[in-house]
């Protein structure tokens, strides 16, 4: 089985979704860092040449698979699933692939940019965070949650019968959420997604990737 290249930062949600999916999938793959320092040294090796080529937005992750390039998250699991796991991250069922591609849509437009840049960004980055401004992303955060919260009445994931890209690229960045101050409380009485969390956080793609998390300290991880 061949060996493909993930390039980004095991602490980017996703780039941890990335190397979910190729777990999930069942080929193996490498972890290539684009800088081992700090975040303005990412920063100029996601701006350079050589990295545009792979990635022209300048983000993470990419993926190679020896002429093939791939960037963007969600084409990378669908390359992958495709390539090496016989489709099974993406739903068979016509009505419930749909349902994972809006789940995609809907994680990536409304769900990621609000709770990254209102709730991880400033904790994480940010030497003196606003804890009023976090205070206020709180309910923002809390109304999507109860909106993934109702989507996952009677379900195990978020489409189909089984583990789909969507709740691959929802869990990392669910786990940030858990590991930083105030971030438990934003998941309060929501027992579907606390059931969907106990499938999705035993899987062996979950558990391989796990990393301490960006604002966790040694002593809690």
């Amino acid at each position: 089985m061949p060996k493909v290249i993930i390039n980004g930062q095991p602490q980017s949600t996703y780039v941890r979704t990335a190397r979910m999916c190729c777990i999930e999938s069942g080929v193996d793959h490498e972890l290539h860092p684009l800088a081992e320092g700090s975040v303005e040294e990412v920063l100029t090796a996601l701006r350079s040449d050589t990295y545009r080529k792979k990635h022209p937005f300048a983000r993470m992750p990419s993926l190679e698979d020896g002429e093939t390039v791939i960037f963007e998250t969600s084409a990378i699991g669908r390359y992958v699933s495709e390539k090496y796991g016989n489709g099974c991250l993406v739903p068979s069922e016509l009505r419930e692939a749909v349902r994972m591609e809006q789940w995609i849509s809907s994680i990536n437009c409304y769900v990621i940019p609000d709770t990254v840049q209102k709730f991880i960004f400033p904790q994480v980055f940010q030497e003196d965070p606003d804890p009023d401004a976090i205070g206020q992303a709180k309910p923002i955060l809390r109304s999507h949650y109860e909106i993934l919260n109702r989507a996952l009445e009677g379900r195990t994931y978020l489409a189909g019968e089984s583990v789909s890209i969507a709740d691959l690229l929802l869990a990392p960045l669910l786990h940030t959420v858990g590991n930083l101050p105030g971030g438990l409380p934003l998941f309060d009485n929501l027992e579907n997604l606390g059931r969907w969390w106990n499938a999705v956080s035993q899987r062996q793609s979950f558990l391989e990737t796990q990393s301490r998390p960006p604002g966790q300290s040694e002593e809690a991880a």
